[in-house]
């Protein structure tokens, strides 16, 4: 009877342990929901009131992205979806940027993910400043 318990009580250790450290260090995996968080609320990544939702609602243009190899930012070539990312909060949302390796970058890259496969949705088109009743001193 005692050699049949030896695997069990191992394996058990074995998931605790495994389950403790997840606990304590945060898992390999983001939270698609705790990213989608951050990725609609301005002002939690930024500095200025504006949001990645803001020129991606719902996720638009995001459906591709999840697997690319190869990302174009203002002509240069990226490799690591953690860089764009990064990038878009340093220069666009004025943030302080977020260590690839963090809890917020895999929440992030977790809701990407989960944009994959959604059928693709072009982005809204800028409305033309024409259409404003824009004051003159504005060129």
């Amino acid at each position: 009877m005692k050699r049949y318990i030896f695997p069990f009580v191992t394996i058990f250790f074995m998931m605790t342990l495994w389950a403790g450290v997840n606990i304590a260090y945060g898992s390999d995996e983001g939270d698609a929901k705790r990213g989608e968080i951050l990725f609609r609320s301005p002002l939690l990544l930024g500095t200025i009131p504006i949001s990645c939702a803001t020129c991606h609602p719902d996720g638009q243009g995001l459906e591709r992205t999840w697997g690319k190899k190869e990302f174009v930012v203002l002509g240069d070539k990226v490799t690591r979806l953690e860089a764009v990312i990064d990038f878009w909060i340093v220069n666009i949302l004025r943030g302080k940027g977020i260590k690839y390796d963090s809890q917020e970058m895999k929440d992030l890259k977790s809701y990407i993910k989960s944009l994959y496969g959604k059928t693709e949705r072009p982005l809204p088109k800028a409305v033309p400043l024409e259409k404003f009743d824009v004051p003159e001193f504005y060129p």
